[in-house]
């Protein structure tokens, strides 16, 4: 509760001062001490007793506009709530709708109260008529004594041409099927404030399901252009004093900005369904949507407006925004007209640039040279008619989006066909709504994204043409998780978070081909994936925290875009019933297939314990079955550990266990050579022939544990440092795994085999710069084979 001081604290010199600045001062102080027993009265009494003191306190300049604006607005929902009593409307089936700044609790000293009557459907009431234009007159009429509030009923469903009191069922139908976009953003500031709750709970979800849809929305920013641009002509004719309120990058200016940021994004972040333009502007900046810098300029620079906007309103009680240089001679600290000005400019700047709504496209792009497919595919796109009532602008969207794609593929070629054929079957998909058009026109980076991944993989093309809400989770940078949500719900937000981190993931390997970065990214995804359901079943099954013992590559934080888990469960004591449960279903949320897919295979054949089932071990046993019977093959299995929950590694505990001697080393090259798979002219196994990935990574680790020489890490560049290999080992076994990954992603699969024919080759030679792919493979499989030789460590 804001308070401020009472208009007996001020000084008899501060009250004479502000009283030469107005005859209004005067004026409502005799209203308030004169004796009367009309209630009409008596609410302009107080009405104008909360207002001198709102006035008073803006004039000294001790509070805040904020402070201010909080403050009139309670003391005005205090007196409204009076009149609503007086007239009997707290016993009639009727709700009481706050909008604009009385919604928000941000009130200026003269403004408009906008107030939406409605009533329940259910119910009917014979005077309620009466008593809701008693109530509008109390409050509103102009008496000797004044006025309290002017009433502004125009939000209503149909404005002021339609019934004052629609029913709640009239409300939703009509802004279901006529709400536009500045509609959307007055329920943002749209309050309750008294009548039957459950009628208000509804009116509130309804609207926030119009002002916040799940999809990202940017056509709304065309309407709100067209609304920006109508006030502009209308309020600012160029002549006479500064309008505060309606000048380029003033208030309104401000608040459409905002708003409208909170409609597109308010869907997917929650913490932006705020009445208050602080909050809104706040969690804007905390969820990266305003840089740094915006979110200090608007914070101070709108405020300051308000600031100036109520001294302008002290000055008569009058509805004005108009700063002359009478009121200017108002304030406590002299206005710097120069650096307002300047603030303006920068807002205008700020705002004028959100609402172009996109970039240029490069002329005649889609003019250019292209193959038959490709320019049959060009021509259904631009015939693809779209479902909107305003095809005029859903047909321009299209086609600087059409235009800008195919610019993009001039920049990537690799395969413009298959990226146009992938970006057909996409925009059919979608049946060219306009949101999405909106949206990939405004974010150049996403459509360049989306032109890589068309361009090399139908796979990746297929899936965001089945769930094209990705792209809403790649601009926001998040999926919504919450361990604590409803099972089903998590696990497809699970899947939606690992499809989107390998959207991401993808498109920038196609860039920059880093193997590293690239498995280290889907490592993470992993890592978090399962660390969320382990939280989720911990909870609901009252278990421990299950413990994941990572390995193979998850351990090394080098997972493939196809690759399964390997672990096995530790505990640290007996495991109950109830950690057996969390840990099954752990188990079936990892491989039960939803619509986006299974989230992983596992394979956890490195328990000790394997036919027992899903076995939680203590710590302690398999410290002692590693130390006393475990297999070399799996010594060097556990030589790749990694406990899931901190990130730290398990195997350094257990080195000493896990070192191999002569007579361990003829059964794990046995197993080697069993893994081998012969190549042939025409044929080549990326990950099993010789040389390949598997016989790489065996002789690493095989030499480590022979030699005892530690790595720091589980990663094979880390084990390949211990030995003080030659560095051209693991630029061939980094090769390899680029090779490995790419092709994986051109197919969609998780083959090995590679055929010197493969339709995939010549996407391949593109994206790796070699133009012979085929024959590079089998030169760097023989070099490596040959130094694996010469190092002695499989032979």
């Amino acid at each position: 509760m804001v308070t401020l001081p009472q208009l007996n604290e001020y000084s008899k010199m501060e009250t004479e001062s502000f009283e030469k600045l107005s005859s209004i001062f005067s004026h409502y102080r005799k209203i308030i001490e004169s004796p009367t027993t009309d209630f009409a009265d008596k609410i302009r009494q107080e009405r104008h007793h909360a207002w001198l003191r709102a006035a008073f306190a803006t004039l000294k300049g001790d509070e805040g506009a904020e402070a201010v604006c909080q403050f009139w607005s309670q003391q005005s929902e205090d007196i409204i709530k009076k009149v609503w009593d007086f007239c009997g409307l707290c016993d009639e089936p009727l709700s009481l709708l706050a909008f604009g700044k009385l919604g928000s609790r941000e009130l200026n000293l003269s403004s408009d109260i906008d107030i939406v009557f409605v009533k329940d459907s259910s119910k009917e009431s014979l005077e309620l008529s009466k008593k809701i234009k008693d109530f509008v007159k109390i409050l509103s009429e102009v008496r000797p004594t004044g006025f309290a509030y002017r009433v502004d009923m125009n939000l209503r469903p149909g404005g002021d041409a339609s019934p004052l009191v629609p029913n709640d069922e009239s409300f939703v139908n009509f802004y279901t099927v006529y709400g536009e976009a500045w509609h959307r953003l007055s329920f943002i500031r749209l309050r309750p404030l008294w009548g039957p709750e459950k009628m208000n709970e509804s009116i509130v979800a309804f609207c926030n399901t119009m002002s916040f849809p799940k999809r990202l929305d940017y056509s709304v920013i065309d309407e709100i252009k067209s609304l920006r641009t109508r006030l502009y002509k209308l309020h600012n004719t160029g002549q006479g004093p500064l309008d505060i309120k309606f000048h380029a990058g003033g208030i309104r200016d401000i608040e459409l900005y905002i708003q409208s940021l909170q409609v597109i994004y308010g869907g997917h972040k929650r913490h932006l369904q705020q009445s208050s333009i602080t909050q809104a502007i706040e969690f804007l900046f905390k969820e990266n949507v305003l840089k740094k810098q915006d979110y200090e300029f608007f914070i101070q620079f709108y405020w300051k407006l308000r600031d100036i906007e109520n001294h302008i309103q002290c000055y008569q009680d009058h509805h004005s925004y108009a700063l002359t240089d009478e009121i200017g001679k108002c304030f406590a600290q002299p206005l710097n007209q120069k650096l307002l000005l300047e603030e303006f400019a920068e807002s205008d700047r700020i705002v004028s640039d959100f609402f172009v709504t996109t970039s240029k496209p490069p002329k005649g792009a889609s003019q250019r040279d292209f193959s038959e497919s490709g320019q049959k595919v060009i021509d259904e796109i631009r015939n693809l008619k779209g479902y909107s009532l305003k095809k005029a602008d859903v047909e321009k969207q299209k086609d600087d989006l059409l235009e800008k794609f195919v610019s993009y593929l001039d920049a990537i070629d690799i395969d413009s066909d298959l990226a146009l054929s992938g970006f057909r079957d996409f925009i059919f998909s979608i049946k060219s709504k306009s949101s999405i058009f909106y949206l990939l026109n405004r974010h150049d980076s996403l459509l360049e994204h989306i032109a890589w991944l068309f361009s090399f993989s139908p796979y990746i093309g297929n899936v965001l043409s089945r769930r094209p809400e990705l792209l809403d989770s790649f601009v926001i940078g998040a999926v919504d998780i919450d361990s604590s949500q409803d099972t089903e719900v998590l696990l497809q937000s699970l899947a939606d978070y690992k499809l989107l981190g390998q959207f991401i993931s993808i498109g920038h390997f196609l860039k920059n081909q880093n193997i590293e970065a690239f498995c280290t990214n889907l490592t993470d995804n992993a890592d978090f994936i399962c660390k969320k359901l382990i939280e989720h079943y911990s909870k609901t099954f009252s278990a421990t925290p299950l413990e994941v013992l990572c390995l193979g590559k998850w351990s090394g934080r080098e997972l493939g875009v196809h690759s399964d888990l390997d672990f096995v469960f530790l505990s640290p004591k007996a495991p109950n019933a109830n950690d057996i449960k969390a840990a099954r279903r752990f188990i079936n949320a990892l491989t039960t297939p939803s619509k986006a897919g299974i989230l992983y295979n596992i394979d956890m054949r490195l328990n000790p314990n394997e036919s027992a089932g899903p076995l939680l071990l203590e710590e302690a046993q398999l410290v002692e079955f590693l130390k006393e019977k475990a297999e070399p093959w799996q010594k060097q299995a556990y030589l790749r550990s990694r406990r899931l929950s901190d990130g730290s590694f398990f195997f350094p505990s257990v080195f000493d266990f896990l070192r191999l001697y002569d007579r361990d080393l003829a059964s794990l090259k046995e197993i080697g050579q069993k893994l081998l798979r012969a190549s042939s002219d025409d044929s080549l196994d990326i990950k099993y022939g010789p040389g390949g990935i598997v016989q790489s990574e065996f002789a690493m680790q095989i030499e480590v544990l022979r030699t005892g020489k530690r790595p720091k890490t589980c990663e094979t560049s880390s084990l390949h440092s211990a030995l003080g290999w030659p560095a051209e080992v693991l630029q061939n076994y980094f090769f390899l795994r680029r090779f490995e990954q790419l092709f994986h992603i051109c197919l969609g699969s998780s083959s090995t085999k590679v055929a010197a024919n493969h339709s995939a080759l010549g996407r391949l030679a593109k994206a790796l710069r070699e133009p012979e792919p085929f024959a590079h493979l089998r030169s760097v499989l023989k070099s490596q084979s040959e130094l694996l030789k010469s190092l002695d460590a499989t032979n």
